[in-house]
């Protein structure tokens, strides 16, 4: 590392320079993390892994696609699993007095 020489600067460029010093050195902080992080996650790839599993020691699993559970029985396109969000044909259908156990896909 090379040495600067601070007596080429005048006290108010000192001043100035110790006052920005600490936001130099968190970027430069931030700035090498993010370099060693994209050689690791190179290093990982050319053994044909990726960083998490490294990190976790867990190989990512695949959740399996759920099968729908319930049908629109006005559109038998329309269909929905039971998870996440309730689409607004399920809503409408409670709304107008339906019950969720209709919307059953019978095998």
């Amino acid at each position: 590392m090379k040495k600067v020489d601070l007596s080429k600067f005048s006290l108010p460029e000192l001043i100035q320079i110790k006052k920005d010093l600490p936001q130099a050195i968190s970027n430069a902080r931030k700035n090498e993390k993010k370099n060693i992080r994209k050689k690791i996650e190179a290093l990982a790839a050319e053994s044909g892994f990726d960083l998490e599993e490294i990190i976790t020691n867990k190989k990512k699993q695949k959740r399996a696609k759920a099968k729908p559970k319930y049908r629109n029985p006005k559109n038998s396109k329309q269909t929905w699993t039971g998870r996440g969000r309730t689409p607004l044909w399920v809503q409408d259908y409670l709304a107008s007095g339906g019950k969720k156990e209709d919307l059953l896909i019978k095998s």
